[in-house]
């Protein structure tokens, strides 16, 4: 078999059509850019993954400002009412307290407001005008996890 573009093993793979190999998609937290530079973008340039690097070059993006260390601790409450903590060189974090403690909150808590369909068709349009010619990955988490987010691990 020959090898497969990236768009071709990508619709393969959705279409469950026997691509050549799984696609693939690399990552790399800011701090990791930070810390090596060149080095690392030279390796994936060497190796890219079926969504042109999209991700590294998202946080690739996320440059430290004067003053900025990647060891600043970032604290943020998400739309569910749960408190993460983060290191600035990382683009994930962990859940500090909750948005539903403890069963007694249920009755006081409340969905976040669901984005009006224009969002959506914004985003869309974005997408498109951004790369017309490519699959755009695009997700919002597992079920569990967020499950486990908002309640916590208990």
């Amino acid at each position: 078999m020959a090898q497969m573009t990236s768009r071709e093993r990508i619709l393969a793979a959705i279409e469950f059509a026997g691509p050549d190999r799984a696609p693939i998609q690399h990552y790399a937290f800011p701090g990791a850019i930070w810390q090596h530079g060149q080095r690392l973008l030279d390796l994936v340039e060497k190796y890219p993954d079926d969504f042109d690097n999209a991700a590294i070059m998202t946080n690739l993006q996320a440059q430290k400002a004067e003053g900025e260390s990647a060891e600043d601790v970032i604290e943020w409450t998400d739309a569910w009412g749960t408190v993460w903590r983060r290191q600035r060189a990382y683009t994930s974090g962990e859940v500090v307290r909750p948005g539903i403690p403890d069963w007694s909150a249920w009755d006081r808590s409340k969905l976040p407001e669901i984005p009006p369909p224009e969002h959506f068709e914004q985003e869309a349009l974005q997408a498109r005008a951004a790369a017309p010619d490519k699959f755009l990955a695009r997700g919002a988490g597992g079920f569990f996890q967020a499950m486990e987010n908002i309640r916590g691990p208990e």
